[in-house]
């Protein structure tokens, strides 16, 4: 059988999870916090216009009806591609095994922001 492996549940990451949920492969969901957050509206809980509930879901919740996914706490510490291994840490260190045929690369803002760093100081250029 088929696996996907999704690191981060983003909107990318929850937009690629729902893109595959009629295929017949497994679907790896990880992410280190188990909800996703609509950052843009923030301020409005700090201001207590809006309560956190209202801008951050379980991501569990908001891929309930996709039978082919499994979701992970955790970080991704390393991908093993001889042994087609992904190690993901959490309490325990979990090995999980992929079909590692193809890359695709979804980049979330947090890695277009790190790509425009400076790594000589590490703010924006």
């Amino acid at each position: 059988m088929k696996r996907i492996v999704i690191v981060g549940a983003g909107f990318a990451g929850l937009a690629a999870a729902k893109a595959v949920r009629h295929s017949d492969a497994e679907v790896l969901v990880v992410d280190r916090a188990n909800h996703n957050l609509f950052q843009p509206l923030l301020y409005q809980v700090a201001t207590t216009v809006l309560s956190p509930a209202q801008i951050a879901s379980p991501i569990r919740e908001l891929l309930k009806n996709q039978r082919n996914r499994t979701v992970v706490l955790g970080e991704v510490g390393g991908v093993n591609k001889d042994a087609k291994c992904l190690y993901v840490s959490n309490q325990a260190r979990r090995m999980f095994p992929f079909a590692m045929t193809s890359w695709l690369w979804l980049l979330g803002s947090r890695t277009v922001t790190l790509a425009t760093m400076n790594s000589q100081s590490s703010r924006p250029a």
